[in-house]
């Protein structure tokens, strides 16, 4: 009816149908990204599905960055960075085929370490305060802190880090914590062992004083693990014992 003719008039039947469509579900599996700024800290798994609305044979393509696109069979996961991922589905027999859908998928699985120059493993030192030089390596999602000793450390452009420390006699196991911007955290130790007491070292063969008749004798002696022997300006070499 109209508000001229406001009597209702029978029309002629029709039927509304959904315009010819294909479209592709996608599932990342966790379904949100657990880290700070929408990183994923954990390998993602990512599933997609073919759907229309016209009967006919359904296939879906997907690509991550740059790579063409290739066919999908089974779910995949997504490597650590920062990567485009590229999806869409055909209906080959009506014919359909949508536009290609881009989403950015961000993956750091962990912190870096920091690797220092005096070493990573046990440092030896007779002095009772020490600096540290370190590099940070490069991570996705930036640097956002350094610890070492339980203190913040300034971080150069170049990722560098400096500490200066106080040691105590003997070992002293010291902290590095990295922390990223995606919510990542590695905690290591540096042992350091402070030594200021000066090596041992004893004459077993010759006696002081003692008279010889011979041009060339043999000196020995017994010196403490790991020590350094200089016999008249020369180092010598020692036993693993000393």
């Amino acid at each position: 009816h109209t508000s001229a003719e406001v009597g209702d008039v029978r029309s002629d039947p029709y039927v509304v149908e959904d315009v010819p469509a294909v479209a592709t579900a996608m599932v990342i599996t966790p379904p949100a990204p657990e880290g700070e700024d929408m990183w994923y800290l954990h390998t993602p798994t990512v599933a997609l599905n073919a759907q229309s609305n016209k009967d006919g044979t359904l296939s879906t393509w997907y690509a991550i960055d740059d790579a063409l696109l290739a066919q999908y069979t089974q779910p995949f996961l997504i490597p650590d960075g920062v990567h485009t991922l590229r999806y869409m589905s055909k209906n080959e027999t009506a014919g359909l085929e949508e536009e290609a859908h881009t989403t950015q998928v961000k993956v750091e699985l962990s912190a870096p370490a920091v690797t220092f120059s005096e070493g990573n493993g046990a440092i030896l030192t007779s002095e009772s305060t020490m600096t540290l030089h370190g590099t940070v390596a490069p991570s996705a999602s930036g640097i956002a802190a350094v610890e070492i000793g339980a203190q913040p450390v300034s971080i150069s452009t170049l990722q560098a880090v400096t500490a200066k420390l106080l040691l105590m006699e003997g070992t002293n196991d010291i902290s590095v914590l990295t922390r990223t911007n995606a919510g990542n955290t590695r905690l290591a130790t540096v042992r350091i062992v402070l030594d200021t007491t000066p090596p041992a070292i004893s004459i077993t063969s010759h006696k002081n004083w003692q008279v010889v008749t011979t041009p060339t004798i043999v000196v020995k002696g017994q010196a403490e693990e790991n020590a350094t022997v200089v016999f008249n300006g020369t180092t010598v070499v020692t036993a693993p014992d000393g």
